[in-house]
C-alpha cells in the first residue's frame, strides 16, 4: 500500500546545445529511490500524472523529460 502522496511536482527548462526540453520532476517526501520516467515517441509526462503521483506514493522521486 502506497505512503501519502506528500511530493513536489516542477517542470524545468533544460537546454542540450541549442536544443531546449522539458522535463518533469516529482519529489517524494522521504525518497528510498528514483525512477526516469519516457512518456516514449515524444509523448508528454503530464498524460500519466496520476499514474507518476502514485510512484511518489511509494517513496520515489520521478524524473520524466
Amino acid at each position: 500500500m502506497p505512503i501519502e502522496n506528500n511530493f513536489q511536482h516542477d517542470e524545468l527548462t533544460l537546454k542540450d546545445g541549442t536544443e531546449l526540453f522539458k522535463v518533469t520532476v516529482l519529489k517524494a517526501e522521504n525518497p528510498q529511490g528514483a525512477i526516469l520516467f519516457a512518456a516514449g515517441r515524444g509523448g508528454d509526462p503530464s498524460r500519466h500524472l496520476p499514474f507518476l503521483r502514485s510512484l511518489t506514493g511509494y517513496g520515489c522521486t520521478v524524473i520524466a523529460p
